[in-house]
């Protein structure tokens, strides 16, 4: 045990954040791990925090990335763990979680360890320079990159593997007026995750409709985890949906090459709209992000239409 605890906190310079969930989390993990790497000229780690594995290889990640899956980040896993136990206090709301946290943040960073589970906290980098530093939480928020948004772009560029397997469709996509319309199903018809349905019909047929009169050309390309569901219960024309031969990988590309988008309340959905980001983009999201007292510090971006 000593000598775990000795390799996690002696002073190599790496920051260290766990893969919480599938690609588009992490692929706000590694844009947090990037950003705060740079700010304290350390080097960026993810490492194997639960089922999932690393789901990034389809980008240009940069070259000190490491992905480290060895037994000894337990200890940090045991340690995410305790803090996502200890942030949650029984009759209290979110936005006095929010605060705790916020106000928590320096006395752990004393240890190098950043822990944010709601909205965005600024990390204190003036107390996490020249050793480890531990990230817990989900990091959806631009503001943890913002200040590196031109190497973060830049490493998220898909491989030439993946742009040459959609290049057919891409072509398509970018000769006409598209729209990426997001329909998030799937695990959200679950009960169990009804605090994240949000978006309703009648929420996507006023998006289509408000683009629809500004756009008159739109093209809808329809991107949804659940086609059946689509095609049987939402009635909206003149759409094409994303056949299911594509990855996961390859449709988040071929979303960012839409010049619209349509949201759903999906980290998934964000990153297509995010690296698709062009001059004249309409891009329209959903009022609420959860059926609850919600903190979205730094999630949403100024540009969006909500609805």
């Amino acid at each position: 045990m000593n000598k775990i605890l000795h390799k996690l906190f002696t002073n190599n310079n790496k920051v260290y954040v766990p893969l919480r969930c599938r690609m588009a989390n992490q692929m706000f993990e590694y844009a947090m791990a990037r950003s705060v790497a740079l700010e304290t000229g350390g080097t960026p780690v993810l490492y194997k925090y639960d089922e999932n594995d690393l789901l990034l290889d389809c980008f240009e990640l940069c070259p000190e990335f490491e992905y480290a899956p060895d037994s000894y980040h337990s200890a940090l896993n045991v340690i995410g763990k305790k803090l996502q136990v200890a942030s949650v206090k029984a009759n209290e709301t979110n936005a006095q979680r929010y605060a705790r946290e916020k106000r928590d943040k320096y006395w752990l960073a004393l240890f190098g360890i950043f822990h944010c589970e709601v909205g965005y906290t600024k990390v204190p980098i003036w107390l996490m320079k020249h050793r480890n530093v531990h990230c817990f939480g989900w990091f959806q928020a631009e503001d943890y990159f913002k200040a590196h948004e031109s190497t973060i772009r830049k490493e998220l560029t898909f491989k030439r593997e993946i742009r040459e397997k959609c290049k057919p469709l891409v072509e398509e996509i970018e000769k006409c007026e598209s729209v990426c319309l997001h329909i998030r199903l799937g695990d959200y018809l679950d009960p169990k995750y009804a605090v994240f349905k949000v978006c309703d019909k009648t929420y996507y047929g006023n998006a289509v409709a408000y683009i629809r009169e500004r756009k008159p050309d739109a093209k809808f390309y329809v991107f949804t985890d659940s086609p059946d569901v689509f095609m049987k219960e939402y009635n909206i024309p003149n759409t094409t949906l994303i056949p299911e031969s594509y990855s996961g990988q390859e449709s988040m590309y071929l979303g960012t090459k839409c010049k619209n988008h349509i949201m759903s309340n999906s980290s998934y959905s964000w990153w297509m709209q995010y690296l698709g980001k062009n001059d004249g983009q309409i891009v329209v999201a959903p009022k609420r992000w959860f059926n609850e007292d919600q903190i979205v510090e730094g999630l949403y971006m100024k540009h969006w239409v909500l609805m």
